[in-house]
């Protein structure tokens, strides 16, 4: 967490251009308003999200303003190129809570994750600090093994057959990408945690199509980034057995916090 998530926090707001807000200011809306949408049955919780929500929104509305009169190449102001199709400031506020929390929430989850993963197998993790072009594979396995979201809602709008079963048009629905993930048909063992599959782009945990994740090139970059960086430079890492952890939640899934500890040789 203390690596994890000042990475996520900062390159979101980089990206989407929130230079002119402060980190601390950024990540207490962000930590406010992820809790609520994680533990949305938590009466308390909802009413920090609500919080958080206002806070964002006296925290980007100068911001906004200032890239309508002056863009630049971030993220932000090019949602504002493409503002006539957001009829309101709020939509467009909207569209901006759901890119910040993708784009921190699922990040600092695929670090966790593949990092609990490779300190759980150590010897791939020797294996990608002796060949840095596995990098990329390393990412792509966390991602497959443990996606950061795992599963999402839909409405079909027309009846579909799937699986011998039909569906008729407006039902809800609920793809599982965990379960795609781990289909033995597409990924043999898959229980098996493995970076010799390779760069293997199948997995579902970006979505896919027109409903593919907008930051997916930018996220598997980071992780590389990250996972490379953050091995290399402590390579004795290991698990904490004193404060054991692991990756919990239906949906949202992560270690809640990674122990770890320095190994002197």
């Amino acid at each position: 967490m203390a690596f994890a998530n000042p990475f996520a926090v900062s390159i979101a707001s980089d990206v989407l251009g929130l230079e002119l807000a402060s980190f601390d200011e950024v990540h207490a809306i962000y930590t406010e308003f992820a809790n609520g949408v994680v533990n949305y049955r938590d009466p308390n919780a909802r009413k920090a999200t609500i919080r958080a929500r206002e806070q964002l929104t006296g925290l980007v509305m100068p911001i906004i303003e200032q890239r309508r009169c002056h863009p630049d190449d971030s993220l932000l102001s090019s949602v504002l190129r493409s503002e006539h199709l957001l009829s309101t400031d709020e939509e467009l506020l909207a569209n901006l809570r759901v890119i910040l929390f993708g784009a921190i929430e699922t990040v600092e989850s695929m670090i966790l994750n593949t990092a609990w993963a490779l300190l759980h197998h150590r010897e791939q993790l020797m294996a990608a600090l002796a060949d840095a072009s596995l990098w990329p594979a390393v990412v792509q396995e966390g991602l497959r093994w443990i996606p950061p979201v795992g599963y999402s809602d839909r409405w079909t709008t027309q009846t579909v057959q799937l699986g011998g079963v039909t569906i008729p048009s407006g039902e809800y629905v609920v793809p599982v990408f965990a379960a795609a993930n781990r289909d033995p048909g597409t990924f043999p063992d898959p229980d098996r945690f493995d970076i010799s599959r390779g760069d293997d782009r199948r997995n579902l945990s970006f979505g896919k199509g027109i409903h593919m994740c907008l930051g997916v090139n930018l996220a598997r970059l980071q992780g590389s980034l990250a996972l490379k960086s953050l091995f290399e430079r402590l390579p004795n890492l290991e698990l904490n057995p004193e404060r054991p952890s692991e990756p919990v939640g239906f949906n949202f899934r992560r270690p809640p916090h990674l122990y770890v500890r320095w190994r002197h040789l």
